[in-house]
């Protein structure tokens, strides 16, 4: 049988995933949010401030963002300001619809909190298209917010960056309602508002939430030796989990409120998940068993 070696220094993350709330009024079809079944809260910032002190140092991405949407958090601002005085050289993002109802003064404050980017899921063309793939109509909200945000961030020469996800590629799964003309109509409208668009990656099947991609027929998650090992994901009660596919917590290592970073990742837990894999024997992980970035012979 082989070992690998589980500890994880706070330097070797690349990404730390920090969920500060699982609230979300949307119903967006890929995203399997009807099997949510763990409890829905919002982190608070003395949570926060906890786990910047479990981490330590630390220089790479932030993710104030799970599985829920992060503007519903009206600490959200302090939140960042957290971030950016105690990790001065990371750099933080959320990604959000832009769907939910933004005073002037959160917005303002947002833009002053040293958070450096909002990442905006916008998989719509015009109103029924947005609907049809976000489950609500919030097509107009979301252009009115950006327009707003966008104008302040010039007015307080803040240097918060915008960013538009366009839908994932696929090569079944497309965007509903998707118009070529009114595609142009919007990207040209984002553009005069000095945003910038992206592709997102290919769409997944969050951990077996959906169907949309075979398996994998050979190797080892990267969760045991790679790329997803290198991102720490914190739940917003603080739980420490293996990555954002295990949307519901089903697999939790030991929480931070009790537990050192060190102490976590040094545990038993962690070592069985990580010796599962390395052995291919995931039966008792049910969310890797479905997930299709995980071998099964």
């Amino acid at each position: 049988m082989k070992e690998i070696t589980t500890k994880i220094p706070a330097d070797d993350f690349e990404e730390i995933r920090i969920e500060n709330t699982n609230h979300c009024g949307y119903k967006c079809f890929f995203c399997p949010r009807e099997e949510l079944t763990r409890d829905k809260g919002y982190m608070s910032v003395e949570q926060l401030e906890l786990i910047v002190e479990r981490i330590g140092p630390y220089q790479g991405k932030v993710d104030l963002h799970g599985f829920g949407e992060p503007l519903l958090d009206k600490s959200l601002a302090e939140k960042a300001r957290v971030i950016k005085n105690r990790w001065p050289e990371a750099s933080s993002r959320i990604i959000s619809t832009l769907g939910v109802p933004l005073s002037d003064a959160m917005i303002d404050d947002i833009a002053r909190s040293g958070l450096d980017t909002i990442e905006v899921s916008l998989y719509g063309v015009d109103e029924e298209s947005y609907k049809t793939a976000h489950g609500v109509n919030k097509f107009e909200r979301v252009k009115k917010n950006i327009e707003r945000i966008m104008t302040r961030v010039r007015a307080l020469g803040s240097d918060l960056q915008l960013v538009i996800r366009e839908f994932p590629t696929h090569d079944e799964v497309t965007q509903p309602g998707y118009v070529e003309s009114k595609k142009q109509t919007l990207a040209q409208w984002l553009h005069e508002q000095g945003v910038k668009v992206f592709r997102q990656n290919v769409i997944h099947n969050y951990g077996g939430g959906r169907a949309y991609n075979k398996p994998e027929t050979k190797g080892v998650c990267s969760v045991a030796w790679g790329f997803r090992k290198r991102i720490l994901q914190i739940t917003w009660d603080l739980d420490v989990i293996p990555c954002c596919f295990d949307s519901n917590s089903t697999i939790k290592f030991g929480n931070l409120k009790d537990k050192s970073l060190a102490a976590i990742f040094a545990g038993e837990e962690y070592k069985r998940f990580i010796q599962a894999h390395i052995d291919n024997d995931i039966a008792e992980y049910e969310v890797c068993v479905k997930c299709e970035r995980c071998f099964k012979p």
